[in-house]
C-alpha cells in the first residue's frame, strides 16, 4: 500500500475506544487504529477519557459519556486544529463528524473522508464530500431504507477476529440473542422460538443503555415467566467484551432477527468469528455479513411478514442453520469480516483522497 502516511482517526466523545462497555463503533474504531499501526502507518487516535491503543498516538476530547452533544464534538478541533492540519488523511468516525465537515467547510486543504455507522442522514455540507459507510446497504439507502441519490462509497465493517474466536472446547448447547432489548431487534420472536422449541436452551443477553431499553427489558422479563428453557443475562459493565466473547463461544447459534435496516450488523460479524452459525433477519445489510450466495455460515429469514409465517420461517431456518460447519464461519469471518481486511479497503480510499479525488 504505498508509502507511510499520517492518519487521523477521530472516534469521537461518547465513548472510549475501544469502549469499556456498550459502544460498537468504537470498537471498530480501535480495531482500524491497530491494524493501520501494524501496516507501519503513523496513526493519530482522537477519543475520550480512557481511550488507548497499542500502536496509535492517542489525543484525548471531553467525553459525553454516552451522550450524543454535537457542541462538544466541536472542542476537537479547538484543542488540536493545528494537529489536523498536518495529517495526511483525517477519516471522522464520530456520530456527528464535525471535524469533516470543518475541514470541508472552512477552506482547508487537509484531504478528510467520513464514515457514517447508522442509517441516519448525514449532514448537508460535510455530505458533499467523501462520505464512506459501513455497508454497501447502508451506502444506498439513507434512514428507514428509502433509496438515496447520492454516490458514496462503501467499506464493510470490520472486527477483532483475533479478540473474537472460537473457544478451546466449546460446549454448544444454547441458542444465543444477544442484543438491545428493544422489539427492532425482533426480541418477541425470539421469546416465540424459544416457546415453540422447549428442549432447546435459550439465553438472552443484554445490558439496557436507555430508559426504553429498560422498560422493554421488564416486558421482556414478564413474558418468558414460566418458559424453563430461556435464561435472561445481564451483560457487565467490567469485562464486556470477554463475557461477550464467552456467550459466543459456548453457543450452538447466534439468532438475532432484526425487523429494521441494520447497517451492518456487528453481533452477528461477532459470532461468526467465533465460530458460530447465525440465523438473522434479511434486513439492512445483513445479506453482506453472510455473504447470502454460499449459505454456509447462517440463515437469512423475512421478518417483514406475518409473525406466524415469519416464526414458521425461523424454525426452518434454524433447523438448517445447525448442520452448518463453525470452521466455515470462522474462515469467513476472518476473510471478509476482519478489521485487517477494513484497514486496507480504507487505506485505498485515504490513497485516493491524499491525492485530491473528491466524490
Amino acid at each position: 500500500m504505498g508509502e507511510e502516511m499520517k492518519i487521523g482517526l477521530v472516534a469521537g466523545p461518547v465513548y472510549s475506544c475501544p469502549p469499556r462497555g456498550y459502544g460498537g463503533a468504537e470498537m471498530v474504531t480501535a480495531g482500524l487504529a491497530r491494524e493501520l499501526a501494524q501496516l507501519k502507518h503513523e496513526v493519530h487516535l482522537f477519543g475520550a477519557p480512557g481511550t488507548e491503543s497499542d500502536g496509535a498516538h492517542v489525543h484525548y476530547v471531553p467525553g459525553t459519556y454516552g451522550e450524543f452533544n454535537h457542541p462538544i464534538e466541536a472542542e476537537a478541533w479547538e484543542l488540536y486544529s493545528d494537529l489536523f492540519l498536518t495529517m495526511d488523511v483525517v477519516h471522522d468516525l464520530s456520530p456527528h463528524c464535525y471535524i469533516a465537515e470543518v475541514l470541508s467547510t472552512g477552506g482547508h486543504r487537509t484531504p478528510r473522508l467520513f464514515t457514517k455507522t447508522g442509517m441516519d442522514y448525514i449532514y448537508p455540507r460535510a455530505g458533499r464530500q467523501n462520505a464512506v459507510f459501513v455497508s454497501r446497504f447502508a451506502a444506498e439507502h439513507t434512514r428507514m431504507g428509502q433509496p438515496t441519490t447520492m454516490t458514496p462509497k462503501w467499506v464493510l465493517n470490520g472486527i477483532d477476529t483475533t479478540f473474537y474466536r472460537p473457544g478451546e472446547e466449546p460446549r454448544r448447547d444454547y441458542i444465543l440473542y444477544l442484543g438491545r432489548p428493544h422489539p427492532d431487534k425482533g426480541v418477541e420472536l425470539v421469546v416465540e422460538t424459544a416457546r415453540r422449541l422447549p428442549n432447546q436452551q435459550f439465553i438472552l443477553a443484554w445490558r439496557p443503555a436507555a430508559p426504553d431499553h429498560a422498560r422493554h427489558a421488564d416486558r421482556y422479563t414478564r413474558m418468558i415467566d414460566g418458559l424453563a428453557n430461556v435464561e435472561v443475562v445481564t451483560m457487565p459493565l467490567v469485562d464486556h467484551h470477554e463475557f461477550k466473547r464467552n456467550l459466543y463461544q459456548n453457543a450452538r447459534l447466534f439468532l438475532s432477527p432484526h425487523r429494521y435496516q441494520e447497517s451492518f450488523g456487528l453481533t452477528s460479524a461477532e459470532a461468526l468469528a467465533c465460530g458460530v452459525p447465525v440465523v438473522t433477519g434479511s434486513n439492512g445489510a445483513a445479506r453482506e455479513v453472510l455473504d447470502d450466495e454460499k449459505r454456509v455460515v447462517g440463515q437469512l429469514v423475512d421478518t417483514n411478514g406475518d409473525d406466524r409465517d415469519v416464526l414458521d420461517q425461523t424454525l426452518k431456518a434454524i433447523d438448517a442453520a445447525s448442520t452448518l460447519d463453525p470452521h466455515h464461519c470462522r474462515s469467513h469471518a476472518v476473510e471478509q469480516l476482519s478489521a485487517g481486511r477494513m484497514a486496507r479497503d480504507y487505506l485505498q480510499l485515504y490513497e485516493q483522497v491524499a491525492t485530491g479525488e473528491v466524490w
